[in-house]
């Protein structure tokens, strides 16, 4: 409730995360007291002082909410550029119309679903375009042929065994080529490569195949002959293959009723039911938005880790700084100091150090804080008491029990407790040390094998180089 007065009597405008972690709902429902509490102990100590552990906690939530709330905004405005600028451009115009590429170009594709008579079919539609020297055209007449001859079969396997329809595309990819067909036998095969299995035989049916290859504008001057013979046999279609045999033959159909147009106009109906195109295209809305959020949740992940990080990185400190503590505090009640005033002494030698550069340390700036807090009228034993209850360690609790207890009953035999806590304290500070030095071992495993290996590979292949 003070954090919350604080807020009111502050002008500044609240962020969003402040606003949300002000509701009673979040208050309520997202609070992680283990977190609190290793967020609390990376506070400065005067901070500790003023917020309560659930005021730290609900403060860093609100930032972790400002940061994903920016990340998801971010996210959002690269959605709506891609919308805009990054979209495969519509190639279906008014639900039938195909743009046709310009004279010379190389055709395109488009897939489309196809919906008549409660059937949906996907499918490719092949847009054609709308000159060369002679020797290219002849050059471009020999690449058709050599097209046609590694096309015309299409799923089929082998001349002699033709159960599927034939591929007769009626363009060469990329090459101002047209195709014609004619067959001998129309009732088995048309000339668009379609089998009509009703008029096929149990031995099946031989068919011949005659394509004229022709460059387009010269169809009389320029073109190719090719001669193809085909053993037709049964196979039973699926009701999918039928309905895209009939797809295809309305699409070839409107084709050759639309080929001086600019505009390809597709089919209206099937037969005497209406179709429907849609064009189908791949875009990366969806693995942008899978990526968005899988940033949000990393970044949130991420915050929580470092704060984490941070705050085993702390305990550490504050362990390997506890026997130096102990042994200067032993020195200096042996001296015949009092507590503050070793206290106090300790601070000041720190305070020193910092002016001339040294590192800023956990343990001291407590102290520094302690040392304030007795000089502002707070009690020693009260102050004490907070000192260790600020760092969460069950060392420094156990540190500030004994000083506390010394000024409340007075104990002759202080410096000789603090000398076994200061023994006690080095020697859990050199079992640390070895604990990290085997970490330390084993992180270095890994790279030692690569070396291994390595070393291992200079002395083999030599050898093996040699033997050849």
């Amino acid at each position: 409730m003070e954090w919350r007065k604080r807020r009111k009597k502050d002008k500044r405008i609240l962020s969003l995360g402040e606003r949300l972690v002000s509701t009673r709902l979040v208050k309520s429902n997202f609070y992680d007291g283990e977190l609190a509490m290793k967020l609390s102990a990376l506070e400065e100590p005067q901070n500790k002082e003023r917020k309560t552990q659930k005021e730290v906690y609900f403060a860093y939530l609100a930032k972790k909410i400002d940061v994903v709330m920016c990340l998801m905004m971010a996210g959002v405005v690269l959605l709506l550029l891609y919308s805009f600028f990054g979209r495969p451009e519509w190639n279906l115009k008014e639900g039938k119309y195909l743009e046709r590429p310009q004279a010379g170009e190389a055709s395109k594709e488009v897939t489309v679903d196809a919906t008549w008579n409660d059937n949906t079919v996907e499918t490719p539609v092949e847009i054609k375009a709308r000159e060369y020297t002679e020797e290219e055209i002849e050059v471009v007449l020999s690449q058709g042929e050599e097209y046609l001859e590694e096309t015309i079969l299409g799923e089929n396997e082998a001349f002699s065994a033709v159960s599927q329809a034939l591929h007769f595309p009626k363009r060469v990819p990329n090459m101002p080529l047209k195709i014609s067909y004619t067959s001998n036998n129309q009732k088995i095969l048309d000339n668009s490569g379609k089998i009509h299995t009703d008029e096929i035989s149990a031995g099946g049916e031989s068919v011949s195949v005659h394509a004229v290859i022709s460059y387009k504008g010269y169809a009389k001057k320029y073109e190719r002959e090719k001669d193809f013979s085909f053993h037709i046999v049964q196979k039973e279609k699926t009701e999918e293959e039928k309905n895209r045999e009939e797809l295809t033959q309305a699409i070839q159909e409107a084709d050759t009723r639309t080929q001086k147009n600019r505009m390809f106009e597709l089919p209206g109906s099937i037969g005497e039911y209406p179709v429907v195109f849609q064009e189908k295209r791949q875009g990366y809305g969806a693995l942008l938005m899978l990526l968005l959020i899988g940033a949000l949740l990393a970044s949130a992940w991420e915050m929580d880790q470092q704060r984490i990080k941070a705050y085993e990185k702390r305990n550490r400190e504050l362990m390997m700084d506890y026997p130096e503590l102990v042994e200067k505090m032993k020195l200096f009640l042996g001296a015949g100091m009092t507590i503050q005033g070793a206290w106090n002494r300790i601070v000041k030698d720190y305070d020193r150090k910092r002016k001339d550069g040294g590192q800023k340390r956990y343990l001291y700036e407590e102290m520094s804080f302690t040392q304030k807090e007795i000089e502002n009228g707070v009690s020693e034993r009260i102050a004490y008491q907070k000192f260790g209850e600020r760092l969460h360690l069950n060392t420094y609790s156990r540190f500030s029990t004994l000083l506390v207890q010394n000024l409340r009953k007075g104990n002759k035999y202080l410096s000789e407790i603090i000398g076994k806590e200061a023994k006690d304290a080095f020697s859990e500070r050199l079992a640390q040390a070895k604990r990290q030095g085997e970490t330390a071992g084993t992180k270095l495993l890994f790279p030692m094998i690569i070396m291994l290996i390595l070393v291992m590979a200079m002395l083999v292949l030599p050898a093996m180089i040699s033997l050849r």
